[in-house]
């Protein structure tokens, strides 16, 4: 089960500007060919940089020093595209928009289109709840609408085989990760570089004991091992719970922020 997709695949965020189609094919296949999904390892500044330097080669703009009253606490990126921007500090352009927009949204909806995918090569018995599913033609047939009501939520999490998950920036330790497994839910997630740092999962919990783990090369075969492997799904389930429990309550968030303030 996945929860949600990006609501709308073409370009939101132009607020009333015009960014040139060409341009904007241009910045998604930038995107495609340098963002690779599940990894875990989306670098945000890195590929904005590089969007606005193939904007700038784009448009014709030579990179030079902007003038004092061109600076935004945006940072000097912004300053390759003087004709698209505002005089005004921090007055963000369709351009920027866009931009953000794909370094920030579009890899998302990337790693979810690629793990939707994988996943229907494994089984065809796939649910997406979520608003943005039903505007891909593609996954239709499986969406199954919204949930509102947290406890529906916790005992679809709960009724499900595997729940998929994904984080472009790799740490993985967030809300619905959690909640899942609170309940006794079975993850599956990728591996990323920073699954050992803060916010990495393996600073809590280990793969194969309380989740299931796969790369974008490996993911039917995994998926298809712990499809058959249905008590030690519950187990790594129930393992991973009482691990949420013992560490991840608000109990314990409240008393690492008290602590944090001590020091």
């Amino acid at each position: 089960m996945i929860r949600r997709a990006r609501q709308r695949l073409l370009w939101p965020g132009t607020r009333g500007g015009y960014v040139p189609y060409a341009l904007r094919h241009t910045l998604r296949a930038v995107v495609e060919a340098l963002y690779r999904p599940l990894k875990g390892e989306l670098d945000i500044e890195s590929l904005s940089k590089a969007l606005y330097e193939e904007a700038a080669l784009f448009m014709g703009v030579r990179r030079s020093k902007p003038r004092q009253k061109h600076w935004s606490r945006r940072g000097r990126l912004g300053m390759l595209l003087e004709p698209y921007r505002s005089l005004e500090p921090d007055d963000a352009t369709p351009i920027d928009h866009f931009i953000n927009f794909l370094s920030r949204d579009y890899p998302r909806l990337l790693d979810r289109v690629r793990l939707v995918r994988e996943a229907l090569s494994v089984s065809q018995l796939l649910e997406l709840y979520g608003p943005g599913w039903e505007s891909h033609e593609e996954f239709q047939p499986y969406y199954k609408g919204n949930i509102n009501q947290p406890m529906t939520l916790l005992a679809a999490y709960r009724r499900t085989k595997i729940n998929l998950a994904n984080n472009t920036h790799g740490f993985g330790l967030h809300s619905r990760t959690l909640e899942c497994m609170a309940v006794g839910g079975f993850i599956l997630t990728h591996t990323s570089p920073h699954d050992t740092k803060p916010g990495g999962i393996l600073t809590s919990f280990e793969p194969g004991v309380h989740f299931g783990r796969f790369t974008p090369e490996n993911f039917q075969e995994e998926a298809r091992r712990w499809l058959k492997n249905g008590s030690e799904r519950l187990e790594a389930g129930a393992r991973a719970s009482a691990v949420v429990r013992a560490e991840h309550m608000w109990v314990h968030r409240a008393k690492q922020i008290v602590d944090d303030l001590r020091r």
